[in-house]
């Protein structure tokens, strides 16, 4: 695996209060390439920017229709942040807003854009190492999200705009596993589509980045999930049915035995609190505590994507990833 000395050099939450006025979001850490910004406060679409596309230009977790041009935004990427418009999707008074940064890096993350041709084709990409979960976005027309986790492997793909389980698509990876240079695609429109443009989010398995699976046990002590670090944030969804959660450690600062908050990546809703996202963050993992079908039902499968908090605290000096422990 990569090796990382800094998670926050790579990654890193910030909240911020709307004001609904021009203004830069600053204190990232680090110029991002992958701005992802949810208010938490109201109903509004998850709002998703990267420097390869340009700002201004959005595309949202939770619908399936085509990239737009919203000049009022997201404005513009800085050297420690980004700059917002008046548009209440990012920047509404008084809101509360989660914005997901991450870096482009050898071995952790890496953005793809290509051009659809209609067939089986590779598409090289230059993370480095073989991706473990990938992300895809029919940028020109109304087609639902991708996703690839080698848990679901190569036959299959699911769906980010919605709750449904990964299902059998040949033309989707073409039944053919991504390799550290390349990936797959089919003839699906969903990823290939003739003379349409499509997005591509890499992500590998490293010292700050890990995704994986775990199966639920129906208790309030719930499984650990080793990682190898303490997540910052945590995406994850059951192999079924079921909404994307995502959780992070700056809305929840602190392991509690009351309610813990997350959004779901596939719906406009404000950010949950409540009981069932009940989740230790732990210094090489996590441990489910709350027996919620959407993370822990007995004998389900789930499958997660997670990021290390800055500071890196389990790394050492070299970053080298520590044994498990609980």
């Amino acid at each position: 695996m990569a090796i990382i000395d800094k998670a926050g050099d790579y990654f890193n939450t910030l909240l911020y209060t709307g004001n609904s006025s021009n203004r830069s979001i600053t204190a990232v850490g680090f110029a991002p390439d992958f701005v992802w910004i949810k208010d938490a406060t109201r109903v509004e679409n998850h709002a998703l920017y990267d420097t390869t596309r340009g700002a201004t230009k959005k595309i949202s977790t939770d619908s399936d229709g085509a990239q737009a041009n919203e000049t009022i935004t997201l404005t513009a990427f800085g050297s420690d942040g980004f700059s917002l418009g008046t548009g209440s999707l990012t920047n509404y008074n008084s809101d509360t807003y989660n914005s997901f940064n991450w870096k482009k890096k050898a071995g952790v993350f890496d953005i793809v854009s290509y051009t659809g041709n209609g067939s089986a084709r590779t598409i090289s990409h230059s993370l480095g190492v073989v991706p473990t979960y990938m992300i895809v976005k029919n940028l020109s027309g109304v087609f639902n999200w991708g996703v690839y986790s080698s848990f679901i492997g190569n036959t299959k793909s699911t769906e980010l705009n919605k709750s449904v389980a990964p299902e059998a698509i040949s033309g989707a990876w073409n039944n053919t596993s991504p390799t550290a240079s390349v990936f797959t695609v089919g003839n699906n429109n969903t990823f290939n589509k003739n003379g349409d443009s499509y997005i591509a989010y890499l992500f590998g398995n490293s010292s700050i980045s890990r995704s994986g699976s775990y199966v639920g046990n129906g208790s309030t002590n719930g499984p650990f999930v080793y990682l190898g670090f303490k997540p910052a944030w945590i995406m994850l969804r059951k192999d079924a049915a079921q909404s994307w959660t995502i959780q992070n450690n700056k809305s929840n600062p602190i392991n509690n035995d009351g309610n813990m908050k997350a959004l779901k990546a596939d719906t406009t809703g404000t950010q949950e609190d409540e009981a069932s996202h009940r989740i230790d963050y732990l210094s090489n993992g996590f441990k489910l505590r709350y027996n919620w079908e959407g993370n822990n039902a007995n004998g389900n499968n789930y499958f997660y994507l997670a990021f290390a908090e800055n500071p890196f605290v389990t790394s050492t000096d070299n970053g080298s990833i520590p044994s498990p422990a609980r």
